[in-house]
């Protein structure tokens, strides 16, 4: 049962789910090969950084269409994007 279940630790040590697995061994291979005395360790450490910041980027982008959505809904589209802009603004 736990080897179907997407969510499992065994699925997702079996590469299935979110295809994580399969990101790591690409992006560790490469790292080993481009960066210079690299290690596994470090290789690692900036996968999970990258994956956090892509994790993040993906959130934000997410919350801004929808916010956008609503607002297109509520003021109409030429207000939504003048708030759109606004809030980009002071970012």
């Amino acid at each position: 049962m736990a080897g179907t279940d997407k969510r499992s630790v065994h699925a997702w040590l079996n590469g299935k789910g979110d295809l994580r697995a399969t990101w790591w061994n690409l992006y560790s291979r490469l790292y080993m090969a481009v960066v210079p005395e690299a290690c596994l360790e470090r290789a690692m450490y900036s996968f999970h950084g990258m994956h956090h910041a892509v994790t993040l980027a993906r959130l934000d982008f997410t919350a801004a269409v929808v916010q956008t959505a609503t607002d297109i809904k509520r003021v109409g589209t030429l207000e939504a994007v003048r708030s759109l802009v606004v809030r980009e603004l002071k970012r």
